[in-house]
């Protein structure tokens, strides 16, 4: 197969080489001391953007000294076995290897083996370009594409602003000369950075744009004014003029005629050829009067005393400043006053409108207000309060004012529309009372009067302060009663025969016994209630406390009977050294230590006590018997006795299997399992 691949390549070669190479391939075959070469290689990467460098690796294989030589196809040849070659012009290249070891030779071409991608060249177009801030700027891409489609751009504003958008828009706030870059890449993978230095300026320098006009009020036709531009600033600048009626100019200092009557807002707009400009705009600033027609309206002409009109100025052209008289002696320079009349008549109300020194104009409405006298509500009643109801009750209506004359009344438990209702008051209660007046105009006066109707006495109660049960018992009582009048008086019955007078007394009780309190009020109308209070005072004899016992030293482990000696007494606490243990009245106490114990009682009488502690009062005589027992496993028949008893003299154990010992911590081993009751002397 090799033979086959010289033999095609020496095809290309002279008449001479090919000879040669035949004769080489024939001593070859013949002469098996060299074997053949076989060429081969690879590179690090095979395709790259712009400019770039591919390191490339001889695979080539064969005996003896190889030679090499490279052909990069970018004009560029090698003889280095494993060679690097710069790539710079978009393009594809085949690259050939020869490899010979001066017997046998072969090369290795790799058709279109390089790929130079060319670079996207980034550019754009910006409308505008120069301006006053805020400058409005909108980007469009133009930039020209290499070898593939461009997959993304980032934009970079230049005031630290960027932009990941094909054509965005951006806004520049602050005066400058703003560089902005794009970073274009393609779906190659390529990608081309450009600068544009100072293509977006933005400059602050605007003119002020003022005018002033020789005349701003115009009482008759022609309506004609000469405007003097007044803006300041440097540079290059033109003028639009907007007059307000439709017409414009684009002069320095225009003169202009207004065809008809009217309000005009005017405005100029100064403008540098950079783009920057400022516009004075000067609302209402000419006024064609002509035919002076003023008037005005009231939201209403028919009014009660007190009540807000509204007045509202309708001339055209609006004036500049005006004066209005009310008729009752007072005046508002406001254009759309508000205005109430105090007092009921009739009222002119003059309107005068100023334009200019020369231009005035007035209207007098005769009589355009009248002001109605307002009702005035009253009324009495025959009766307002009853202990209870029910309660009839007559309303005598002494209400004024020009009639006829409507009334609206509220009697706190209905309503009724006549002049002097009568009314059933059936449910205890306190209840407000209102008459509302009105007059054919629709003026009004009310009249509430609060709590005007009564039918319900006072509630007695009270409340009784906490208090030691035994005589003397001292009690504070507090009146808590309450009602639609003041309490006037007061009538305590205290349960033992004894009253008193005063709203919050206190009493005393010096014998025992049970009370019933009860309280007896009267209010300023002459009402009153009586409360008795459900809890009865019970006040008690204090018992005296005293007890004894048969003998006052007993041996330990013994019980002890107490005997309680106490007068006037039905309860009990039994306390040794302080720590209660008995509530009965004889209690029998066992016992189980040694020395002295402090006995107490505290005798009660339902809750009145008296208490007695006797220190040291018993004495416990040695000896108290006290033993505890353990066992081991390993002997499980054996138990070991322990005594713990308070100073014994002698032991004697009967261990319940017929055996018996005198030492004061013996061990036993059982002759077998069982239960067994142990006694310990």
């Amino acid at each position: 197969m090799k033979v086959l691949a010289v033999l095609l390549f020496s095809t290309r070669m002279s008449k001479f080489l090919r000879i040669f190479v035949f004769f080489g391939i024939f001593w070859s075959l013949g002469n098996k001391s060299f074997s053949q070469v076989n060429a081969a290689f690879s590179a690090d990467q095979t395709s790259g953007c712009g400019t770039f460098l591919v390191h490339f690796t001889n695979l080539s294989t064969g005996s003896g000294t190889l030679s090499y030589l490279w052909d990069f196809g970018n004009g560029n040849v090698s003889t280095s076995p494993n060679p690097s070659a710069l790539y710079s012009v978009p393009g594809t290249y085949t690259v050939i290897l020869n490899v010979s070891n001066g017997i046998n030779a072969d090369q290795e071409v790799q058709v279109n083996y390089i790929t130079v991608f060319t670079l996207p060249q980034p550019n754009f177009t910006a409308t505008p370009t120069a301006g006053c801030p805020p400058l409005d700027v909108d980007f469009l891409n133009s930039s020209t594409i290499g070898s593939a489609i461009v997959d993304s751009v980032i934009w970079d504003f230049g005031d630290g602003n960027i932009s990941s958008g094909l054509n965005p828009s951006h806004t520049y706030t602050q005066p400058g000369n703003y560089t902005v870059s794009m970073l274009v890449v393609d779906q190659n993978g390529c990608s081309a950075n450009q600068s544009f230095p100072a293509s977006i300026q933005v400059n602050n320098n605007a003119p002020v744009a003022g005018f002033v006009a020789n005349d701003t009020v115009l009482c008759s036709a022609p309506f004609n004014v000469q405007f003097t531009n007044q803006t300041t600033g440097s540079g290059v600048t033109t003028y639009f003029w907007d007059f307000g009626d439709g017409t414009t100019s684009t002069q320095s200092n225009p003169n202009h005629t207004f065809a008809s009557s009217g309000n005009y807002s005017v405005s100029l707009t100064a403008t540098y050829t950079t783009g920057c400009g400022d516009t004075e705009s000067k609302t209402n600033y000419i006024t064609a009067v002509g035919n002076l027609n003023s008037n005005f309206i009231a939201d209403d002409t028919t009014v009660c005393a007190g009540v807000a009109i509204h007045f509202t100025n309708v001339t055209v052209p609006i004036p500049s400043s005006v004066v209005w008289d009310f008729g009752d002696g007072t005046t508002s320079t406001l254009p759309n006053p508000v205005h109430s009349y105090s007092n009921p008549g009739s009222y002119s109300v003059t309107l005068t409108n100023r334009y200019d020194a020369s231009c005035v104009d007035q209207i007098t409405k005769p009589g355009y207000i009248f002001v109605s006298e307002s009702p005035v509500a009253s009324f009495t009643a025959d009766i307002t309060h009853s202990c209870a109801p029910p309660l009839t009750v007559n309303y005598t209506n002494q209400s004024t004012g020009t009639g006829p004359l409507s009334f609206q009344w509220n009697l706190g438990n209905g309503v009724s529309n006549v002049q002097d209702p009568t009314r059933i008051y059936n449910t205890s209660g306190v209840f407000d009372v209102q008459l509302i007046v009105t007059n054919p105009i629709g003026c009004k006066d009310t009249l509430l009067l609060d709590n005007y109707i009564v039918t319900r006495g006072p509630v007695a109660n009270l409340s009784v302060s906490s208090y030691y049960p035994c005589i003397p018992v001292s009690v504070s009582f507090t009146d808590q009663s309450s009602g639609p009048f003041p309490i006037s008086t007061w009538n305590w019955n205290f349960g033992d025969g004894t009253n008193s007078s005063v709203q919050n007394p206190g009493h005393t009780y010096g014998l025992p016994g049970s009370y019933q309190i009860s309280l007896d009020v009267t209010d300023s109308q002459g009402c009153n209630a009586t409360y008795t209070y459900p809890t009865l005072i019970s006040s008690y004899t204090k018992p005296v406390a005293n007890f004894a016992t048969a003998d006052n030293s007993i041996c330990a482990g013994t019980s002890a009977q107490f005997t309680d000696l106490s007068t006037g007494a039905n309860q009990w606490i039994w306390s040794l050294d302080g720590i209660v243990i008995s509530n009965l009245q004889n209690p029998l106490l066992g016992l189980d230590d040694t020395g002295y114990v402090s006995v107490g009682l505290i005798a009660g009488n339902n809750g009145c006590y008296d208490t007695l502690s006797r220190d040291s009062f018993l004495y416990l005589l040695a000896p108290v018997n006290r033993f505890t027992y353990s066992k081991d496993c390993t002997a499980p028949l054996t138990v070991f006795y322990n005594d713990t008893s308070i100073l014994p003299d002698t032991y004697f154990w009967d261990f319940g299997d017929g055996v018996t010992s005198t030492l004061s911590d013996p061990h036993h081993t059982y002759a077998s399992t069982g239960q067994y009751t142990v006694i310990h002397t």
